[in-house]
């Protein structure tokens, strides 16, 4: 009995994708046997021209929304790449590569002017979990400053080892190394 039930709803279904699928079929025929068809009557190019206009208006797609991608391979981009620890201190190359390959891909879905929203979507997704997966770790610069702003002036005015140095190639050397580490932390 369940079984029955099953064989006839599928054949019902069956069925009805076939209607479907049938008169689908014939409005697009109608049009093109309209241009082949040297005798037709304006009859049948009324027909023709409804049932496009009918088939054109059942048409739900919406316009391709490419801003998203546009912010993400571009501005955000820019900035992950120069302000974000996570992509410059990433030590794993690949990565970094995966990133800046989804980053490049995302430049030629911008640029197809045809392009879905499917792959406008999957482009901005690869960009979205290759940036997920870069790893580096924010920057430690506590200890830099320190020496260089608090401990180098303290050993300017209060250490010995620096005021009493007689090489002044030495003490050139500690002044260059703390005029470098302002360089690195202001970076």
């Amino acid at each position: 009995m369940l079984k029955e039930q099953k064989q006839r709803m599928r054949s019902t279904t069956t069925k009805k994708i076939q209607r479907r699928n049938k008169h689908t079929t014939t409005q697009y025929q109608q049009p093109q046997e309209c241009f082949s068809n040297n005798n037709a009557t304006q009859d049948q190019v009324d027909a023709a021209l409804r049932a496009i206009t009918e088939a054109k208006a059942a048409l739900t797609g919406a316009a391709t929304n490419k801003e998203a991608l546009r912010e993400a391979s571009t501005t955000d981009a820019e900035r992950t790449k120069t302000t974000d620890a996570k992509y410059y201190n990433e030590k794993d190359p690949a990565k970094k590569q995966a990133y800046d390959n989804a980053v490049s891909a995302a430049a030629g879905v911008l640029s197809n002017d045809n392009a879905t929203q499917d792959q406008v979507d999957a482009a901005l997704r690869a960009i979205t979990e290759a940036k997920a997966a870069l790893t580096g770790a924010a920057t430690n610069k506590e200890a830099l400053r320190e020496a260089s702003t608090t401990d180098a002036e303290r050993t300017k005015t209060t250490d010995a080892k620096y005021y009493n140095e007689k090489d002044p190639a030495k003490k050139q050397a500690y002044d260059n190394a703390v005029s470098a580490a302002a360089g690195v932390l202001f970076k």
